[in-house]
């Protein structure tokens, strides 16, 4: 059973980085993987009969399945503006979590905590390979013209992501660079718990991969990487102790390190003015803050984001327009209250709440735990994040940042119940006395 659970989430994660099955209806081999892969493991569970179910997980599961099927049936009972090809591509991307969720929420009784922690620690090492190697892909690609290759990646040559290239906002394999910034935060968090659970200090593969992380995170130019997973990364690594005094040194072989690359992309790279204009002062003052850091979706009377909320307040405020209504969601929060109005808005923040209720309860037993902190930085990027993206159905990434809150939660869940048992069978031993 062991050898097939690390077979599935290795299969997980890299079929997460692979192309598109069906570019008309939005399937890419990952689908495949979760759905058979999924419906294979939870077979295999129900068969042995030693299934046990985590409370925190199986909550999520039951929020996000009432979520699913409020907005599956709101859309097919009152019908709404989608065409075919998005509404099948939503169910997906709302199906996909299902079954990700169930595959973490239901386990075998004999697993430990140690089991979890390797096997998180095992997925982590794959996730840093891929994006260390999605890194390398866009480096070639400042070379070599691989629009011909990506397009099956981009779903279609015509894709945001060609068009962000166009912009000198490379993504790699990710169809938009918010997916990459997504993924390139979600993987300096990994790094920074890898770090924190060995107890050792840096070594030359992890300064690299370091580097081509922070790299790939920036050539995206996602706002969520560069405004917010780069500043937790930095406070996340600053508590660990074993690379904290490294870190101040590691900055000024950094300084050293980007300061020809700077001066190189400075002539090579043309998204290099877009980056820096988050860090002019007077783009602010001029524009705004809101208005600059969501590209004028928000911050202004008559943007994007403020004309679709009105009109949805105006014509169906309690159950919006439904799934696949719209063809990009530039917010998990207006994608929900655009596909199912106040209704489906109010059992998204219900999910988030339960996610931080799971770092409220883990705190008191788990605080001191590697895990306990890589979970809260999870967390705080899928509220974050979603200001500015559906992070949790948002292709690529989505997968990825499942298959991490499902196994840190999972971990924690069970240690949890073994210090639990550990406190009570002291107690016992001491009444005994």
């Amino acid at each position: 059973m062991k050898t097939f659970t690390d077979k599935l989430i290795f299969l997980l994660l890299i079929s997460s980085f692979g192309p598109y099955i069906s570019i008309s209806l939005g399937l890419k081999v990952d689908s495949v993987v979760i759905f058979l892969g999924g419906f294979l493991y939870i077979l295999l569970l129900f068969s042995r009969k030693e299934i046990v179910a985590h409370k925190n997980l199986m909550n999520l599961f039951v929020i996000w399945v009432g979520l699913f099927a409020y907005l599956f049936f709101r859309t097919l009972i009152y019908g709404g503006s989608m065409s075919t090809s998005s509404f099948v591509a939503e169910i997906k991307n709302f199906l996909q979590p299902v079954f990700l969720i169930a595959f973490f929420a239901l386990v075998l009784r004999k697993q430990d905590a140690l089991q979890t922690e390797q096997l998180l620690s095992k997925a982590g090492r794959w996730l840093l390979i891929l994006l260390s190697l999605n890194t390398l892909w866009i480096f070639l690609s400042f070379f070599i013209d691989l629009t011909v290759i990506n397009q099956y990646f981009w779903r279609g040559a015509d894709s945001v992501a060609h068009r962000a290239a166009q912009m000198g906002r490379y993504s790699g394999v990710f169809n938009q660079p918010i997916e990459s910034g997504v993924a390139y935060s979600l993987g300096l968090f990994v790094w920074t718990y890898l770090m924190d659970v060995s107890k050792k200090k840096l070594k030359i593969r992890n300064i690299f991969t370091l580097i081509l992380l922070i790299i790939g995170g920036s050539l995206s130019v996602s706002k969520v990487f560069v405004i917010f997973g780069l500043a937790l990364f930095i406070l996340y690594a600053f508590s660990v102790k074993a690379i904290r005094g490294q870190l101040f040194k590691l900055a000024i072989l950094f300084a050293g390190i980007f300061t020809p690359i700077y001066l190189y992309l400075t002539k090579t790279w043309d998204g290099i003015n877009y980056l820096f204009r988050l860090f002019d002062s007077s783009n602010y003052q001029q524009q705004g803050i809101l208005t600059l850091l969501t590209a004028g979706r928000y911050g202004s009377g008559d943007s994007q984001q403020n004309q679709y909320f009105e009109r949805i307040m105006r014509e169906s405020p309690l159950m919006g327009e439904g799934l696949g209504s719209q063809e990009i969601y530039d917010s998990a929060f207006f994608h929900m209250f655009s596909s199912g109005g106040i209704l489906a808005l109010g059992l998204y923040v219900l999910l988030l709440c339960a996610l931080l209720w799971s770092v409220y309860q883990f705190y008191f037993y788990a605080y001191k735990r590697p895990e306990f902190k890589f979970f809260f930085c999870l967390v705080l990027l899928t509220i974050v994040g979603g200001l500015g993206a559906p992070v949790l159905t948002l292709n690529r990434s989505s997968v990825i940042l499942w298959v991490l809150i499902g196994l840190t939660l999972q971990f924690l869940s069970v240690y949890v119940q073994e210090k639990r048992n550990a406190l009570q069978d002291d107690e016992t031993k001491t009444k005994i006395a």
